[in-house]
């Protein structure tokens, strides 16, 4: 297991409030994502936890801690995957 932080952004607490997310799902679709992107466009890493639905997790990686800028959970990945549209997205894993 990582000895990194995991904190929220201001966005990321509301969110995960309105969508009933818990911090656990998080960092664990943080460090075992089953898809892996890095937005060029932000500097973002976006992980990808797939089960029923999947868990959308956008964050920053620093040396100390994981900075969870967003999350959701989404029924179809095409379009999140696919809005990369502009080539901004890189596939990691």
């Amino acid at each position: 297991m990582s000895k990194k932080k995991l904190v929220f952004t201001k966005h990321a607490k509301e969110a995960i409030v309105k969508r009933e997310l818990n911090a656990e799902s998080i960092l664990n679709a943080i460090l075992a994502p089953d898809e892996l992107f890095w937005d060029r466009r932000s500097g973002c890493m976006v992980a990808i936890k797939k089960d029923a639905l999947a868990l959308i997790v956008v964050y920053d990686v620093t040396n100390e801690k994981f900075r969870a800028v967003t999350a959701f959970k989404s029924s179809r990945l095409v379009k999140p995957i696919r809005s990369d549209n502009k080539g901004c997205r890189g596939k990691i894993r």
